[in-house]
């Protein structure tokens, strides 16, 4: 029984109040645990259906091109067909624990504007690096140029769009690795026509840098990446739950 019970069940009782040296170290521990419950509390919460059904993110996770080459790279299924294909990618656990320092990085993203951003470590520690939010242009102009190059032919088979799209998202969303910084995708954002000449967009060299990477490093931190945009998803989906924002909240009642 907490404190707070004690003392309301005492009073309901006779109007007298008894309080042990007993009572008071039990309240003490219970509020030393709450405390530190608040620091780093974590939630285990599954994953958004909006985060797990993502076109773009599920779409570039057949990007592998050691792993589907023997079977995808003669496929001849329709681009916008393939893309649309969600049973494919990596598989990631339908639930997922977003800590206290993460829930209060997403809120202070929203509240000032800024992109939403999360550190990871993979390989024991020898890759680390940090990850970044989409913003809305930058969503929507990745689509129209997948649009523009499916329509020329220069991506035709689920393989090629797969590793285009995936290597877009990462030029996209990689803030920083292993001590370099990667700036977001520059303007214009979407190819221009000024008269008579056609500007492309201006962050197609940033893609490139994906394509000259290592196969498995470029597997391992779109891995990464799905969970980041999982984590979004769900924070977003559950924008309106108390108990997803305030988890040790009742503890104090």
């Amino acid at each position: 029984m907490s404190l707070k019970e004690k003392l309301k069940q005492d009073l309901a009782t006779d109007g007298k109040v008894a309080i042990s040296s007993e009572d008071l170290g039990e309240f003490k521990t219970k509020e030393a645990e709450v405390n530190a419950a608040r620091e780093g509390a974590a939630v285990s919460t599954k994953v958004s259906e909006t985060a797990k059904k993502d076109p773009m993110m599920a779409a570039g996770a057949d990007g592998d091109p050691g792993q589907a080459i023997s079977d995808t790279s003669g496929s001849t299924a329709p681009v916008a067909e393939q893309a649309g294909d969600l049973t494919r990618g990596l598989i990631l656990p339908d639930e997922i624990i977003i800590t206290n320092k993460e829930r209060e990085a997403f809120l202070d993203a929203l509240v000032s504007g800024d992109r939403f951003k999360l550190s990871f470590s993979i390989f024991n520690g020898r890759i680390t690096g940090v990850l970044r939010s989409r913003s809305q242009a930058e969503s929507h102009a990745i689509i129209q140029q997948l649009n523009r190059e499916s329509t020329q032919g220069a991506v035709m088979t689920q393989l090629e769009y797969a590793t285009r799209l995936r290597n877009m998202l990462l030029a996209a969303q990689v803030e920083e690795l292993s001590g370099e910084a990667y700036v977001e995708l520059a303007s214009p954002l979407l190819q221009t026509v000024k008269g008579d000449e056609t500007v492309k967009a201006g962050w197609l060299p940033q893609v490139n840098v994906w394509v000259d990477k290592n196969e498995g490093l470029v597997a391992a931190l779109y891995r990464e990446l799905q969970k980041f945009e999982r984590k979004y998803w769900t924070m977003v989906e559950n924008s309106d739950n108390q108990n997803f924002w305030n988890p040790v909240e009742s503890t104090l009642k």
